[in-house]
């Protein structure tokens, strides 16, 4: 199965919050947290604030229906 490419927007964000990865997932915020400490889902650092790119959770995504952990 293949993830169809949505349209990218000027509004949509291309970091997030992890409140806003949960969203997305459909995970509790300690889920994704747990994700950025085992190096599955990468983080961007801007001094404190962690931030995911959507991309990366559009690849996590593309990995799970793939079967690739």
């Amino acid at each position: 199965m293949e993830i169809v490419d949505r349209p990218k927007t000027e509004s949509e964000p291309l970091l997030l919050r992890a409140e806003q990865a949960a969203h997305l997932l459909c995970v509790g915020r300690s889920t994704i947290y747990a994700m950025l400490a085992d190096g599955t889902l990468p983080a961007v650092r801007f001094g404190r604030a962690t931030r995911i790119r959507r991309s990366d959770i559009d690849a996590l995504i593309e990995r799970r229906i793939n079967g690739v952990t």
